[in-house]
């Protein structure tokens, strides 16, 4: 499923409209990250080549690439 970050607190309920405003091309799967899954070493690059990418999850990506 998709990983969401908040942008601006609030509330959101049963029938609020989501809206996707960008999909990476990566492929690498958040589970990757935070489930224990080891994700290849060409998807782990591919991740890291992503300019837009949170501090936490270059970190997280560059140790599991390390550890491939």
């Amino acid at each position: 499923g998709p990983y969401l970050r908040v942008v601006r607190p609030g509330s959101v309920g049963a029938g609020d409209l989501v809206r996707v405003v960008h999909r990476p091309a990566h492929g690498v799967r958040v589970r990757h990250l935070l489930a224990g899954t080891e994700a290849d070493a060409d998807g782990l690059s591919a991740l890291l080549a992503q300019e837009a990418l949170a501090p936490k999850v270059r970190r997280e990506a560059s140790r599991k690439l390390a550890r491939t």
